[in-house]
């Protein structure tokens, strides 16, 4: 991972050395998750996640809940409110439901179905 967003002008936190969890394609997961390190989604979620690191939902992600996050990159499918410093809907990827974020990307033939609110950069999240 990069330390500069594409346009090379926002640094963003290296969360490279903080760990990777998995959930592959083919895994299904009924619970809430909290968890310190990047979480990245090829399986399907029913429940709530929170990471004070990078959420990524790939392309055959699915998440059914609220996801909190430094960061969150979407592939796949969300339904839930999404509540991140930077939220990033890639292409032919589904969001549906509410995003509070400082900096929110919508790419080109993404779907965005909600509300989107301001969030104050860089608040901490709490770990409950």
């Amino acid at each position: 991972m990069g330390l500069f967003s594409r346009n090379n002008k926002d640094i963003e936190a290296d969360f490279s050395a903080k760990g990777m969890t998995a959930i592959s394609k083919g895994s299904a997961i009924v619970g809430d998750i909290t968890n310190e390190c990047n979480l990245h989604i090829d399986g399907i979620i029913t429940g709530n996640i929170i990471s004070n690191a990078i959420v990524t939902v790939g392309t055959s992600g699915r998440v059914n809940g609220k996801i909190r996050a430094y960061k969150i990159i979407v592939s796949g499918i969300c339904k839930g409110e999404l509540e991140a410093d930077i939220v990033e809907i890639l292409t032919n990827s589904k969001v549906v439901g509410d995003i509070t974020s400082s900096k929110l990307i919508l790419e080109r033939d993404s779907y965005f179905e909600g509300r989107n609110q301001k969030k104050q950069l860089n608040e901490y999240i709490e770990m409950k």
